[in-house]
């Protein structure tokens, strides 16, 4: 069962970030926030969703709790998965830019 789940913007990938979670308008909010929200407003169960701090690092992460990992198509090839792979959800960069969550929801009720 899914506990915690973090969605990860940006990953460092050697001295580089990675990644691509803002808009050129500044007034927006971040993608990772909307996609918080829409989650939180999803879910009815007792499910923790955080953006994650640490730019893809996987084992500190792991030892916090969290379960599931929601990697946008920008940083897919970038992220060292390790074993967390099967704990990762990926999604497409139209569903990340818009927000849409539909899939997202159908995997969290399969698991």
């Amino acid at each position: 069962m899914i506990t915690k789940i973090a969605i990860v913007p940006y990953v460092e990938y050697g001295r580089t970030l990675m990644g691509k979670d803002n808009h050129l308008n500044p007034l927006k909010h971040s993608r990772s926030s909307v996609l918080k929200k829409k989650i939180e407003s999803a879910i009815s169960e007792n499910i923790q969703v955080i953006i994650d701090p640490n730019r893809g690092d996987f084992n500190y992460l792991k030892k916090e709790g969290v379960d599931c990992f929601i990697i946008p198509e920008y940083i897919e090839s970038y992220v060292e998965y390790g074993d967390s792979k099967e704990k990762c959800f990926f999604m497409t960069a139209d569903e990340y830019d818009a927000g849409n969550i539909d899939r997202f929801m159908k995997y969290l009720n399969e698991k």
